[in-house]
């Protein structure tokens, strides 16, 4: 027996609006987040972040290169009087008025992030001196090898 309504497909900004709840303050978008808290959003098979697509949906066009940043400095937030374009270093220098960027009083062992201690990146690097490996050293600390190469060559904890 068929049922008497037709299936109705979602617009876009229908599926879009599904995912968070209207405001006075922050739409926090309340589905898929990447690590960083931003939200993301499918498109067609390509996922993008939910703020770009916020802007694009109820401000317009995003120019080349632009980035859409907040003014909340909510990576969740979605309300487009929250978005403002700027260029990657607009971007950057929000971030560090906002004191969101790495600075050195957060930097090493005290950034949040940090796997290692100071004591094990000076261990990691006497050991490589005499021949270890990378990738033991990698195994042996419970980091990527990437991350040990970074340290050896010190492009990563430069201060030390």
């Amino acid at each position: 027996m068929r049922m008497g309504h037709k299936n109705k497909v979602k617009t876009l900004q229908e599926r879009f609006e599904a995912k968070f709840a209207k405001s006075d303050g922050c739409w926090e978008w309340d589905a898929g987040k990447v690590l960083d808290g931003y939200g993301h959003f499918r498109i067609a098979g390509m996922v993008q972040r939910a703020h770009r697509v916020a802007y694009q949906l109820y401000v317009g066009e995003i120019p080349e290169g632009m980035c859409v940043c907040h003014h909340c400095d909510n990576p969740g937030c979605v309300n487009p009087s929250h978005l403002f374009l700027g260029t990657n270093a607009d971007n950057i220098r929000d971030r560090e008025n906002k004191g969101r960027g790495v600075r050195p009083m957060n930097a090493g062992e005290k950034h949040g992030h940090s796997k290692l201690t100071e004591a094990q990146v000076i261990e990691i690097r006497a050991k490589h001196s005499s021949g270890a490996r990378v990738v033991d050293l990698a195994k042996e600390f419970g980091v990527a090898h990437q991350t040990i190469s970074k340290i050896v060559h010190r492009r990563a904890w430069t201060r030390i």
